[in-house]
């Protein structure tokens, strides 16, 4: 499977931003920067779950841990926002709002604070400005008062509530150098885009691993999604380290429908099996059992079920 990591320290002090933050109102204007930041559901992956899987297809299930891993890391990242985001803002300036800082409970020698800017921007949703936002960290005894940056992001809204077009890049480098103690496992970076102006919802990510002695060049993986407004969706991604020399790596295409019956369509994108433009599919019902199976990875192809079963046609 893909090297990621979840790291786990980044909770980023939910916590003490809910001891330590004041109280206080919010202005119609609080709400507007709070809406740039985005929430859960406009970013995971939302993969229908069966009541009871027994004998599940063997690419749904590929497919349910990659996306687990996936949620997981973004999870990470979001939960500071959430919480910072239940808070009104420390400071508020004309055209920026300021959450913290924040006491770090877990490194009480560590604070964070959030910081969200509105700027001009023509852009596409016409409406002339954009959110930009940072997560920084600072050490309570540097005197320098500088603090260090972990996440940076940008929303530009489409008029509607929570619509518009998001970006956000984690950086885990900075932090690391700085010597924040915790431990950050092996997650260097994470690059999304998203846009929920209208449907299909489409979120696009590279996760990027630290690199291991001996590698040039550092792991990294990319992430698709799309998410229909009747709750389908589809989801594609790479898995390396294959177990033969003929598959090292293979690109998996999930589509479900909202009920949960879904396809997914696999081929080689790195072995000898890439020559021999070898495929492989698994359908299943709302109950993840395999409707029809294809395997051409071993020599020969076998195939079971009728592909008239599935929920989606060959892509």
């Amino acid at each position: 499977m893909n090297r990621i990591a979840i790291f786990s320290v980044v909770t980023l002090a939910a916590a003490a931003i809910l001891a330590n933050a004041g109280c206080g109102n919010y202005s119609n204007e609080d709400i507007d920067y709070q809406t740039a930041l985005p929430v859960r559901s406009d970013v995971v992956v939302k993969l229908p779950q069966a009541q009871t899987i027994n004998d599940p297809a063997k690419y749904y299930v590929a497919t349910r841990d990659v996306v687990k891993l996936f949620n997981g890391i973004l999870d990470l990242f979001l939960g500071i926002i959430d919480q910072a985001r239940a808070q009104p803002p420390s400071q508020r300036f004309e055209d920026m709002r300021v959450w913290g800082p924040f006491n770090d409970d877990k490194h009480s020698d560590w604070q964070i604070r959030l910081v969200i800017g509105r700027v001009p921007d023509a852009g596409v949703t016409g409406l002339g400005f954009r959110f930009e936002y940072r997560i920084e960290f600072h050490r309570r005894t540097d005197a320098s008062g500088r603090w260090t940056l972990l996440l940076r992001g940008r929303f530009a809204p489409s008029g509607s509530a929570r619509r518009g077009d998001g970006s956000f890049v984690v950086d885990t480098r900075p932090l690391r150098d700085a010597g924040f103690p915790g431990g950050f496992d092996d997650l260097a970076a994470v690059d999304m885009k998203y846009q929920t102006r209208d449907f299909p919802v489409t979120v696009a990510a590279t996760i990027t691993n630290l690199a291991r002695p001996g590698e040039a060049t550092p792991a990294a993986a990319n992430y698709s999604y799309r998410e229909q407004k009747d709750g389908s969706g589809e989801f594609t991604f790479v898995v390396h380290g294959g177990a033969t020399i003929a598959v090292q790596a293979y690109e998996v295409q999930s589509r479900w429908l909202g009920s949960g019956a879904g396809r997914a369509d696999v081929r080689v994108t790195e072995g000898l099996a890439v020559l021999l433009n070898a495929r492989e599919v698994d359908c299943w019902g709302i109950d993840t059992r395999t409707t029809y199976s294809r395997r051409d990875f071993s020599p020969g192809t076998e195939r079971t079920g009728d592909e008239n079963t599935c929920a989606f046609a060959a892509p």
